[in-house]
């Protein structure tokens, strides 16, 4: 982890992500938000391998108040063609979101953290959503749902990361079972997806 995930203020700041990382730089996002609070602090992540940038940011406000502002207001805005989305890193979480290839990350430890995943996870694609889940017996470490875009990002993911080592542990990733007990990654969820993503 790097310092800016260290020292960053959780509850009052918020991801940005779906943006063309080759177009919109810090200093943009950053005059962007101002325009809804006071902004201490914007990060675009960066490709550890490449340097390059990513589609996903943080922005940290002044306060609590001024990230959920900033949630309401600029989510769904659209950047040089793209439709950027913005949502809290904790507090008042939107619903999950409900297309994209869902998977789990299990046995994280709790220095673990959501900007981390987040820089981790978009080194194969895009990712939508993360949020930490709670373990069902407590001597297990926890684990994290996370929602890429595509099928192929998230098969990517499970690729590289399965009984790999995330913080000198070893995680298992897999594709996240539905309510029917089935899991995602079939035939149809591919399909539907191709579908909603190429529109």
């Amino acid at each position: 982890m790097n310092d800016y995930e260290d020292t960053l203020k959780q509850d009052h700041s918020v991801r940005v992500f779906g943006f063309d990382g080759e177009k919109v730089t810090e200093a943009l996002l950053h005059e962007l938000f101002l325009q809804v609070g006071h902004v201490e602090r914007c990060n675009v992540v960066k490709n550890h391998l490449t340097n390059e940038q990513k589609n996903i940011a943080f922005v940290q406000f002044a306060s609590e108040e001024e990230a959920e502002y900033a949630t309401n207001v600029m989510n769904g805005v659209h950047l040089f063609g793209k439709r950027v989305r913005v949502s809290r890193l904790s507090g008042n979480k939107k619903k999950t979101v409900e297309f994209g290839a869902k998977i789990v990350i299990s046995n994280l430890t709790n220095e673990t953290t959501i900007p981390y995943l987040l820089q981790l996870c978009g080194n194969f694609g895009d990712v939508l959503d993360i949020e930490f889940e709670e373990s069902e017996q407590e001597t297990e470490g926890k684990s994290a749902l996370v929602i890429m875009k595509t099928f192929v990002d998230a098969d990517a993911v499970i690729d590289e990361l399965n009984n790999g080592y995330i913080n000198n542990t070893i995680v298992t990733v897999r594709y996240a079972f539905k309510n029917d007990q089935t899991q995602y990654g079939t035939a149809n969820d591919r399909y539907m997806n191709k579908i909603i993503t190429q529109t």
